[in-house]
């Protein structure tokens, strides 16, 4: 579907696609997309994140308004994450850690006790994911330091940057990455490190 290419594209452009912000945040386009009816689900929410304007907020506040039931779609996100495909799940991670950042206490928790499952999920980029969101929403939740130091050596090179960046959310609690950190500049570069 061209349009869930469409809504994830304008992610990527940030601030510069603001003026998509109130197409995207018609309730009826987050239905047709939400997890985890689509045939290749993708996020109206998270992409309005993704643009991060002054207008964005506004907009999500308007969906509460026009009755769009979080609670469901917060439901319907965490089975994701027990079902679907790896790209589905870690979709469905981002999202949730998005209303994590803006939801009270009891929801984050609920969040973030999946997120911590998911750290010992079978595939590497739900692991990474989960591990990599779970620093934006809870610096205190330890058990994602393996995990990212297990993402700083991952060979398909993919990871190792944000993982290093995320690693500098915990400060001196992440002090067990110091020394892979250090092996693999000496050995690899700083190149290696690439976001």
């Amino acid at each position: 579907d061209f349009a869930c290419v469409a809504i994830e594209a304008l992610g990527n452009y940030g601030p510069a696609a603001k003026a998509a912000v109130p197409a995207l945040a018609n309730p009826d386009l987050i239905k047709k997309f939400g997890y985890p009816r689509a045939p290749r689900p993708c996020s109206p929410v998270r992409t309005l994140w993704r643009i991060g304007t002054p207008n964005v907020v506004p907009a999500l506040q308007s969906l509460k308004l026009k009755g769009l039931d979080w609670s469901k779609h917060e439901k319907s996100l965490l089975k994701a994450l027990a079902a679907g495909t790896p790209n589905v799940r870690t979709n469905a991670i981002q999202e949730l850690s998005s209303i994590a950042q803006e939801s009270d206490e009891t929801k984050r928790t609920r969040i973030i006790t999946a997120f911590n499952r998911l750290l010992r999920d079978k595939d590497k980029a739900v692991r990474y994911a989960a591990a990599s969101c779970l620093v934006s929403i809870d610096t205190n939740t330890v058990n994602a330091i393996p995990v990212l130091i297990e993402a700083l050596k991952d060979p398909s090179g993919k990871y190792p940057g944000n993982a290093a960046l995320d690693l500098g959310g915990y400060g001196l609690m992440a002090i067990y990455a110091v020394p892979t950190l250090t092996k693999l500049m000496n050995e690899k570069g700083y190149s290696y490190f690439r976001l």
